[in-house]
């Protein structure tokens, strides 16, 4: 709904600039439809969308300031959004509202500093309903003159309708998160000229938090980490079509709060991230405005993990450790901080065949463990779903009496010494039962008579 303050008669962009054929809201490049459609693996777009012509609201732009709490410059948007809705309404008589999941008002000018979305009471005819809402500056829309502007605003606000919360670092500052357009929706646009007809510069994505928030990451690209150790392969978050994973999510603090793990590789809408690596957020479900802190200060190219750096999750023992990073898939081990233990009496005694099938008993076995028998690997190695056995077949051996090592991919090992088989028959005798022995009688020599002899003495020199 394009919407004119009474005293104001600009209008921003014709009608046909929001068209959802062909304008702001299609699927074209850099369209607020395809940004839908990218971030959320095609599984939802906002075809069907209409836009209605600039009507002009009762009240002049004053008339709807008010200031905060904190005295800070405010607006009524609840007055906005009855009014818009009225004054379209009567424009298109027949028009049903309930026809469409939510409504962006598109203002002819700068009423406060900021937009607004979210999902609150819409009052038409008497009647309040919750609906998803945005309240948007013309910055938020088009290419403004002097604002770095664009459609990421737009997105962010539509985020909210979707129930996104902000994000921020991990001092908790808020829209200090520029791997997050529910946190710093403009990262290097200006930097990288983006703000560019004919909508300006395009939102980057939401965080792999939101997007399992919302329904959009398969069961099977997402680890939710059950406390045995791992070893994966994250791919750009943007690539919902691939075979690895997307995110990681550990659970902690009564699962209230959670670590969630994600890729990020600059391309497409996410080509003026920061940098390409794995980011780590902080998720409070708790916390509606500042949900989700990105894990370093800067909330920037800080934030990228360093190989080979453990990342401690808060109060647990479980650590996260980037092993590599190979274009836009990046290797990554979650460890328990727990080795894995071989059960004694789990492996028989005695020589072991080579191709033979063992099963190992034990602990902490992590899906993703090799087996070797001394120094050789075995090759063929398959763990239960909790960890607590395998097997594995045994490969060319050089010798007999070789320990067995369960290495877990943190580095972690268990070691179960080879078993010494006890004998079933005595050397020598083919049979089970022992041969006859000679009974042997202790017989005495007899005893000479005594003879008189010197007791030594010392020798003198």
């Amino acid at each position: 709904m394009l919407c004119k303050f009474s005293d104001k008669t600009r209008e921003p962009e014709a009608l046909a600039y929001f068209d959802s054929a062909t304008g702001l809201m299609s699927d074209g490049a850099g369209a607020v439809g395809a940004y839908w459609n990218a971030i959320s693996y095609n599984q939802i777009n906002i075809h069907g969308s209409q836009t209605y012509n600039w009507v002009f609201l009762p009240g002049t732009e004053a008339s709807y300031q008010t200031t905060d709490a904190m005295g800070q410059p405010d607006f009524n948007y609840r007055k906005v959004a009855t009014d818009c809705a009225q004054a379209t309404i009567n424009a298109n008589p027949g028009l049903n509202l309930d026809a469409f999941k939510g409504i962006n008002f598109v203002l002819n000018d700068e009423i406060v500093g900021f937009s607004l979305g979210g999902q609150v009471n819409f009052t038409l005819g008497g009647t309040t309903t919750v609906r998803a809402q945005t309240w948007l500056m013309p910055w938020a829309y088009h290419v403004e003159p002097g604002f770095t502007s664009g459609p990421a605003p737009m997105e962010h606000e539509m985020g909210h309708a979707f129930l996104l919360w902000h994000s921020g670092n991990n001092a908790g500052v808020e829209y200090k998160d520029s791997w997050d357009v529910m946190g710093n929706s403009y990262v290097n646009c200006s930097a990288l000229n983006l703000v560019q007809p004919p909508y300006g510069c395009p939102g980057q994505s939401v965080t792999g938090y939101d997007k399992d928030y919302l329904g959009w990451i398969a069961a099977n690209q997402k680890l939710a980490y059950a406390g045995v150790t791992r070893q994966i392969t994250l791919t750009s978050l943007l690539n919902g079509t691939a075979g690895n994973y997307l995110v990681a999510s550990i659970p902690h603090t009564s699962n209230i709060n959670f670590t969630y793990v994600e890729m990020r590789f600059q391309t497409g809408l996410d080509n003026r991230l920061p940098g390409n690596g794995v980011i780590i957020h902080e998720i409070d479900t708790t916390d509606t405005s500042v949900s989700k802190r990105v894990q370093s200060a800067d909330g920037d190219i800080g934030a990228i993990r360093p190989v080979d750096q453990a990342y401690a999750v808060p109060n647990t023992t479980v650590s996260v450790t980037v092993k590599s990073v190979n274009g836009n898939n990046a290797v990554v081990v979650i460890s328990n901080g727990q080795a894995p233990t071989i059960s004694p009496d789990s492996a028989p005694a005695g020589t072991i065949t080579t191709g033979s099938v063992l099963t190992l008993t034990g602990t902490n076995f992590s899906p993703e463990a090799t087996v070797s028998f001394g120094s050789t690997p075995a090759t063929q190695v398959t763990v239960n779903g909790d960890g607590s056995s395998l097997t594995v077949t045994v490969p060319p051996l050089t010798g007999n009496g070789l320990p067995i090592i369960v290495t877990n991919p943190d580095g972690r090992t268990g070691i179960l010494s080879p078993r010494v088989a006890p004998p079933t028959h005595f050397p020598g005798v083919s049979g089970g039962t022992p041969a006859p022995q000679p009974s042997v009688h202790p017989t005495l020599a007899p005893m000479a008579p005594p003879v008189s002899t010197p007791l030594p003495q010392p020798v003198r020199h």
